[in-house]
């Protein structure tokens, strides 16, 4: 899996923030754009989606070489509701999936 086009180990998630452990190097991590977070599987399909991040600091593991991205919600106030519209636009995409397949549906059984 990849975020952002780079490799993807782990995360962990809270209120208000995200910290992303990464396969990359730090500077690919202290260059990713964290407005827009996407988790895409190894298909090429969108897995997960965050809003409103910035960067607070990256570490890296020396046993590992692994990078922890930590991110936290704009604090300008503009990441939460910019995060809160990609939950409820995410929630949107689920509605309409389910629509459409009901409507394949009853089209099919024609």
């Amino acid at each position: 899996m990849l975020v952002n086009g780079i490799k993807y180990h782990n995360h962990a998630e809270g209120a208000n923030f995200l910290n992303l452990v990464l396969g990359g190097t730090v500077d690919q991590a202290l260059a990713m754009d964290t407005s827009r977070i996407q988790f895409i599987t190894d298909e090429g399909d969108l897995a997960e989606e965050f809003f409103g991040f910035v960067k607070k600091s990256a570490t890296v593991d020396a046993a590992t070489g692994r990078v922890t991205l930590h991110c936290v919600l704009d604090p300008s106030g503009s990441g939460a509701a910019v995060n809160a519209l990609g939950a409820e636009l995410k929630d949107v995409k689920a509605k309409n999936d389910d629509t459409q397949a009901v409507l394949a549906a009853l089209l099919g059984g024609e």
